[in-house]
């Protein structure tokens, strides 16, 4: 996305979005970002005990984490 930010100008990882992928990265969580950026949503994926310490550290960031779980039907917030 970098790459992509540079070639066209736009920028599609706000300062917000850099951040939750920092810290997510710090609980060796994997980030992305979905949506056309600027903004949209990240997911992030990891293992149980690191989401809930992510979890509690976006929070206290200041960030909104949904918790989710993937149904036949689609995504369900828990």
């Amino acid at each position: 996305l970098q790459n992509l930010e540079k070639c066209t100008g736009v920028i599609l990882e706000t300062p917000a979005i850099k951040k939750i992928i920092s810290l997510a990265e710090d609980y060796h969580c994997k980030a992305k970002i979905s949506g056309a950026g600027g903004g949209d949503i990240v997911f992030i994926a990891g293992s149980l005990l690191d989401l809930v310490q992510c979890k509690a550290t976006l929070q206290q960031q200041g960030f909104y984490p949904l918790s989710f779980t993937l149904e036949k039907e689609g995504i369900k917030v828990l």
